[in-house]
């Protein structure tokens, strides 16, 4: 099973649209996505164009959305490739920043998390900390019994900004994610980081993106790396995070 999380940067980029979502279905082609700042294409947008393909990543049945707002018309949002899916409810003042869905594979049920760190008079973290308390009982009390958790997407979030400022808010914030029994699938290297985030004229490497997954799949995971090439320079400003795991 193929899974990406990628911030696709679509109000920035709205030219690039079905663009886009053509490089994510031939080139990418994941069986299950989590995207942040998306916008999901329809035949009612007219995004769609003229394409037949049978397996689109954002047919009407298999994906989960919300906007942020009324102004931020893009969201936060868990897409499928011909595996059936359902919105779980939270009570959260974050929807569209924070979706949750369940899957269904191979007689496993998934609870996937699509999560986008909003920024609030500049903080990400005071957001982050509001979201996993609306989260903490799916967290605490869904893993095990043949039930697995992926969470990932843009936390807007880094072990890099402790380097820079006073205090150590942002590793208070993952150690609170491992203490949900949580594994980074790729934990922050301060001599080699993974680059997630980039901007022109900006040197540092930033990883403001993150994948967690529930300790049953750690064994399970076959490959993790984060992707980039041209189209995907061209296409966001983020770099998707690529994890395969054999069920």
């Amino acid at each position: 099973m193929k899974i990406i999380s990628w911030n696709i940067n679509h109000w920035q980029r709205k030219h690039l649209h079905q663009e886009l979502w053509d490089y994510i279905d031939r080139e990418l082609n994941p069986d299950i996505a989590l995207l942040q700042e998306v916008y999901p294409f329809s035949e009612k947008t007219g995004f769609l164009g003229e394409s037949t393909r049978a397996q689109q990543l954002s047919k009407a049945d298999t994906y989960i959305w919300r906007d942020i707002d009324a102004v931020r018309k893009w969201g936060s949002g868990v897409f499928t490739k011909n595996i059936p899916i359902r919105e779980v409810e939270i009570k959260t003042a974050y929807k569209g920043a924070l979706t949750v869905a369940e899957v269904k594979v191979n007689n496993r049920i998934i609870t996937v998390i699509s999560l986008y760190g909003i920024l609030e008079q500049g903080y990400s973290i005071t957001t982050l900390h509001r979201m996993f308390s609306d989260l903490t009982f799916l967290l605490e009390g869904m893993s095990g019994n043949n039930r697995s958790i992926i969470l990932a997407g843009d936390f807007n979030a880094s072990l890099q900004f402790d380097e820079q400022q006073k205090g150590n808010s942002h590793r208070i914030l993952f150690e609170r994610i491992q203490n949900f029994g949580l594994v980074d699938v790729f934990p922050y290297n301060k001599a080699n980081p993974v680059q997630t985030w980039r901007k022109e004229n900006v040197k540092t490497k930033w990883q403001l993106d993150h994948f967690f997954v529930s300790e049953d799949l750690v064994g399970k995971i076959v490959k993790a790396e984060v992707l980039f090439d041209a189209n995907i320079e061209r296409l966001s400003d983020h770099n998707p995070m690529l994890v395969e795991i054999q069920l």
